[in-house]
């Protein structure tokens, strides 16, 4: 039993490694040392014994802290014995009865005791047993039924799948001299590679039909990619993995996340050698794709497009942009791969009885000290400290891990990053509160230093913690102040409703279900902004240069004097009389209305309503200013604030944004990757 506790600590803490090194190396390394870190997890679980006992391993560290913490507990214990043997000597000292009677009553009560306790040791350590024997019995019966189930599932689905796929399915090419064929068939939703002896791609009528000849030789592509990277037979194998460990959390996330990671590595892979219009054309390829792609059961080998929004737009911004990558770094990840491989693949190498003897030495002293230990932190007055400003630079990025919404409600949002942490007040549509974590040493988002961040359930308190540290910072929203404590948050409600796989907040007030996502968290501070329920984007720090703002309409836009807009924290004023009269016809005389925006696709881009993030502010000469929301792509579409979409021209909105270009170079801009180069 002790093994197998040993074993889920060790297998546990190297996903969470995995996890963690796959975080800080991604983007600095290729996508495929990634995507390989996970086939270390899966022969960690193939083979679930250590191999050797090594004074490396993680379990020497719990071991200790498990000691540690029996040996508070006997400490406890001595205290309260000795305790009690002060007050018996008391009694003892006020008896008038002679000492030699007393004596003898006591050897005999103490011969009778020690007889009790030794029949009663007997019989506790026999039950003891028993019972640890059929909680054993009844778990492995749990789990070997949870296993023949998943089995069960997996062995039907995919069987069913095959079935209903050879049935109705037409060959219309042939790859790898007729060894993988490519099938077309109305029986799946998205193109996808399936099969583990005979492996075949499988496309959807309505792929087959809609995309274009170049679009369709990039979906094969990917799907060979995937059959060159044997995703098909990885995919069986974590499917195995988690029918056998099905009752383990972190397998389905580390199951979850792979399948994320083979995505990133295939598409690395095909557009190794792609040119810069390629890669931008590949990508629309794959958000026309996931438009029609639903959600595969983590229990079917089956490789196909879905992603959730927040991944898709990371795959996004990888395809953007090709990446020149550091011999250092890979070096780097390969000495923390062989760590982490070194200290959860062995045994502990402390010899049991270690802790038992350390315990065993303890007296009354050790309880003593850690009373006062005790006394010493409840006693502990807080530290004041002065909160600063931080200068904030509105053309700086975000970082790596973006900025965090970690509080949201109907009067006001709570978010943060390395460049500091903010209070944004929904009804004035202002930040109120700005607090500077470089001076407290809470800027880091990654790494030993890394700033964890925790908000009352009330919204009115934050704390602050360093990971690795006995102290936390507590900042009052109300009164502005920060104070240094000790780290405890056990008995302190806080609030629990982020989201953190999606990265929005969602709660209910007045009956109505309120989503809150923050708004270009992974691009530039001046970007930042939320919307609410997927409506209006509102800028948080960027905000109108005219006064009383009002929604426009397409009737509204007439007589313009200039126009305004902000894109990576910089200012883009239009004033040339050519191009204010080139908005007001075709802004005001839009083409048609669009009904179903939710998402569409042109001939020339992909539309969908997370490309229309920054306003564009627009005054005219009576002096009356209003907003409405371009697009931030190739689409010759805009939104207004009432959420209408209204289409502007027939071909890509190049004009608009030359238009932009000749005010400041966007050169340097993600956004300048939509304007095509002559």
């Amino acid at each position: 039993m002790d093994r197998i506790i040993e074993f889920f600590i060790t297998s546990s803490i190297l996903i969470l490694f995995i996890i963690a090194i796959r975080k800080y190396f991604r983007g600095k390394v290729k996508h495929k040392f990634i995507y390989g870190l996970w086939l270390i997890v899966f022969l960690r679980f193939c083979f679930p014994l250590n191999f050797v006992n090594s004074s490396f391993s993680i379990m020497n560290g719990v071991r200790q802290l498990q000691g540690i913490s029996t040996l508070q507990k006997k400490g406890n214990i001595e205290g309260n014995k000795i305790e009690k043997e002060n007050r018996m000597g008391e009694q003892f000292t006020d008896n008038t009865k002679a000492d030699g009677e007393i004596e003898k009553q006591k050897v005999k009560q103490d011969n009778i005791t020690s007889k009790k306790s030794e029949k009663a040791g007997k019989t506790e350590v026999k039950e003891t047993q028993t019972t640890k024997t059929s909680r054993l019995v009844w778990v492995m019966r749990i789990w070997i039924l949870g296993v023949f189930l998943c089995f069960a599932i997996l062995l039907y689905s995919n069987l069913r799948f095959n079935k209903t796929l050879k049935n109705d399915r037409k060959p219309i090419l042939k790859y790898q001299k007729g060894k993988l064929v490519v099938y077309q068939t109305n029986k799946v939703s998205t193109p996808c590679l399936f099969g583990v002896c005979k492996p075949a791609i499988y496309i959807p009528d309505n792929i087959v039909v809609n995309l274009s000849k170049s679009d369709m030789q990039q979906v094969l592509e990917h799907e060979q990619m995937h059959y060159k990277h044997l995703d098909h037979i990885w995919s069986l194998w974590r499917c195995i993995i988690v029918s056998i460990y099905w009752f383990d959390p972190l397998i389905w996330v580390a199951a979850k996340i792979s399948k994320q990671d083979a995505e990133f590595a295939c598409d690395e892979g095909v557009l190794e050698q792609k040119s810069y219009h390629e890669r931008i054309a590949y990508g629309e390829m794959l958000l026309h794709v996931a438009i029609h792609s639903k959600r595969v059961s983590m229990l079917c080998p089956v490789t196909a497009v879905h992603n959730g929004k927040k991944e898709m737009k990371k795959r996004m911004e990888e395809i953007r942009m090709k990446k020149n990558y550091q011999k250092s770094k890979f070096l780097l990840l390969a000495v923390a791969v062989g760590v982490g491989t070194a200290v959860t693949f062995t045994g502990c190498g402390v010899k049991e009885n270690t802790t038992d003897s350390i315990i065993g030495g303890a007296d009354t002293a050790s309880t003593v000290s850690l009373k006062n230990q005790t006394k010493e932190k409840t006693t502990e007055k807080t530290n004041q400290i002065t909160v600063s400003e931080p200068v904030l630079d509105l053309t700086a990025t975000t970082g790596a891990d973006g900025a965090r919404l970690y509080y949201a409600d109907d009067k006001k949002l709570i978010f943060a990053g390395y460049f500091g942490l903010f209070v944004y007040d929904r009804t004035k549509e202002e930040v109120f509160r700005l607090v500077d974590l470089k001076p407290i040493g809470c800027n880091k988002t990654q790494g030993d230093n890394a700033c964890e961040i925790s908000v009352s359930e009330d919204g009115e308190t934050i704390y602050l913690h360093c990971v690795g540290k006995d102290e936390m910072y507590v900042y009052d929203i109300n009164g502005n102040r920060l104070s240094k404590e000790s780290y405890n948050l056990k008995n302190i409600p806080l609030y629990r409703k982020v989201n953190e796989a999606e990265d929005t907040i969602i709660y209910t007030s007045n009956g109505k279900k309120k989503e809150i996502v923050l708004e270009g968290s992974f691009g530039c501070i001046g970007d930042l902004a939320y919307f609410e329920n997927y409506g209006p984007v509102i800028p948080i720090f960027m905000k109108s240069p005219y006064k009383d703002t009002m929604p426009f309409k397409p009737e509204d836009i007439h007589d313009l004097k200039e126009a305004v807009m902000y894109i990576k924290g910089r200012e883009y004023k239009i004033t040339n009389a050519n191009d204010l009269k080139w908005l007001e016809e075709h802004f005001s005389n839009p083409i048609e209305e669009i009904k179903d925006a939710s998402s569409f696709y042109e001939p020339y881009a992909y539309c969908e309503q997370y490309s229309f993030f920054n306003p564009m502010y627009l005054l005219r000469e009576d002096g009356i200013s209003g907003m409405l929301y371009p697009a931030l792509n190739r689409c010759s579409v805009y939104r207004t604030v009432e959420d209408k979409y209204y289409k502007y021209g027939k071909t890509a909105n190049d004009k608009f944004w030359k238009m932009l270009d000749k005010i400041g170079d966007l050169d340097d801009l993600i956004i300048a990757e939509m304007i095509p180069s002559n």
